[in-house]
C-alpha cells in the first residue's frame, strides 16, 4: 500500500477529528510511521469487518408486503424487522414501510 493509498483510506474510514492526528502523514512526522498507519487500518478493517458479520446475525428481516402504486410510479414494501440480542431473543420488533421508485 503507498503512501497515497493510505491516506485515501483514511479519508474514507471517516474518524472523528479527535482521531484523526493518529493518521496524519507528514514529511519528517517521526510520531506516525507509513506501517504504525497501515496497522492502524488494518485492525479498523477486522472491526469493521466483525461488527458487519454481528449485525447480520442480530438483525432479521424479511419482506412482508408489496404494493404497487402506479400514480406514484413505483410501489411500497413492507419489510417486518427483529433485532436480537447475543442470546437470539428478541429485544425490539417493528415493520418498515418503504417508497421505491419503479425502474421505467
Amino acid at each position: 500500500m503507498t503512501e497515497e493509498e493510505v491516506i485515501k483510506k483514511v479519508i474514507s474510514v471517516n474518524l472523528k477529528p479527535e482521531l484523526m492526528r493518529d493518521f496524519i502523514l507528514k514529511k519528517g512526522d517521526k510520531s506516525t510511521t507509513l506501517k504504525e498507519v497501515k496497522q492502524i487500518l488494518r485492525r479498523i478493517d477486522r472491526a469493521n469487518a466483525h461488527m458487519k458479520q454481528a449485525t447480520e446475525k442480530l438483525l432479521k428481516t424479511k419482506v412482508k408486503e408489496k404494493k404497487e402504486l402506479k400514480k406514484l410510479g413505483g410501489g411500497s414494501v413492507t419489510f417486518e424487522m427483529r433485532l436480537l440480542n447475543q442470546e437470539g431473543k428478541i429485544v425490539q420488533k417493528g415493520t418498515w414501510e418503504v417508497l421505491m421508485k419503479s425502474k421505467s
